[in-house]
């Protein structure tokens, strides 16, 4: 039904089995609904319809539980190879966030300088959905090339930010990657930039935007991932033809290195832009 939409619609965690708060408001949904059936049954609303008191039911639970998240995790993934993967909606104002974070942190942002408010806000947000997914004190440092990693080395991590969207995934073991991209026209301007002749030839026509920002994201999160970062991504990273779903995998190549490791990317694709994310098994 429609209520049963708005909720999948308008809930962060879309239902994975990892967060699976709209599983639950759905099931207290029908509880709600059998109960005020009972009760006009028993004449106990007198003449309200049942429509309006579960619309009221409704209205009320989604605000309940939809604002609490909405100042929380968009979304948190843990997998079987212990890779964690998080991002972070930035609704709250600079000053909810420095409210939010460690004094340690408080002084930090006051001793630093930054290029503008955003970066700042960027700042905060990431270091506060870094210790959301894991309980650690470690701080994130950034080598010359510009990467960032942890100083007490318990994590490869990778970090993402898009306008209002902050993503990070760590894994133990592996390097990882991670990219968000916006849906725009943007990609479709600047595609001869980041592909290839070729694969440009399998982008969909009436899903360009969708299909470039996707591959663009794809190249950039393995950019990230590589140790010895390729020269020309147009030429050293090649992405097989695939079509895009809701959430899925992508196969690339990079033949930067000797090695040519072949990556296995996943993605999930939502209004707001598109989020990849990848791990680097070497052999």
């Amino acid at each position: 039904c429609h209520r049963q939409t708005f909720f999948l619609k308008n809930c962060d965690c879309k239902g994975t089995k990892k967060n699976n708060c709209s599983r639950k408001t759905l099931l207290v949904y029908k509880r709600i609904r059998l109960i005020v059936k009972c009760c006009c049954r028993l004449s106990l609303v007198g003449t309200l319809s049942v429509s309006v008191v579960i619309d009221f039911f409704v209205l009320t639970l989604h605000e309940l539980i939809y604002n609490r998240f909405s100042r929380m995790l968009q979304s948190k993934d843990i997998f079987d190879d212990g890779t964690i993967l998080g991002f972070w909606k930035i609704e709250e104002t600079l000053e909810e966030l420095l409210s939010m974070a460690t004094p340690d942190l408080q002084r930090q942002v006051q001793a630093m300088s930054f290029k503008s408010d955003k970066r700042r806000l960027e700042f905060v947000a990431v270091r506060l959905l870094l210790h959301t997914l894991v309980e650690t004190d470690a701080t994130i440092g950034y080598k010359d090339s510009g990467e960032p990693y942890l100083d007490d080395g318990s994590y490869y991590i990778s970090i993402t930010h898009t306008r209002e969207y902050v993503g990070i995934i760590l894994n133990p073991t592996h390097r990882v990657g991670i990219d968000v991209e916006r849906i725009s026209d943007k990609a479709v301007r600047v595609k001869d930039k980041f592909l290839s002749d070729g694969e440009q030839a399998f982008v969909e026509h009436d899903n360009a935007r969708v299909h470039l920002a996707l591959m663009w994201s794809v190249k950039e999160a393995i950019y990230k991932v590589m140790p010895t970062k390729p020269s020309n991504i147009i030429e050293q990273i090649t992405i097989s033809p695939f079509v895009p779903y809701l959430e899925g995998t992508i196969e690339a190549l990079e033949t930067a290195t000797k090695d040519k490791t072949t990556f296995h990317l996943r993605y999930r694709i939502e209004p707001e832009g598109c989020k990849v994310w990848t791990v680097m098994i070497t052999k």
